[in-house]
């Protein structure tokens, strides 16, 4: 069976360990990649917080098809440009 698909199973069922071991597997990874389209730190790292928070808030809704790593990059894609968009309209 497929480790991911435990892992949400767990998180599922309110397992506070999973949700831990869910955001360690995933958060540098996802980092980088704020990183790579956000190069302020501070600002990267708040939006890698805020994929998370995301995702937690939808986690009711989320169906597991084997890619959560590309919904987390899909989610931090989006947030990434909306940041993007408002510094830019503020000048």
């Amino acid at each position: 069976m497929d480790v991911e698909f435990i892992l949400i199973r767990k998180m599922r069922q309110g397992d506070e360990a999973a949700f831990d071991l869910f955001v360690r597997k995933y958060y540098d990874d996802i980092l980088k990649y704020c990183m790579h389209h956000c190069p302020d730190t501070g600002t990267a790292e708040d939006l890698t917080q805020e994929t998370f928070v995301h995702f937690f808030a939808k986690f009711s809704d989320y169906h597991y098809r084997g890619k959560t790593k590309n919904y987390l990059y899909t989610i931090a894609g989006n947030l990434c440009r909306n940041h993007f968009k408002q510094t830019n309209d503020a000048f």
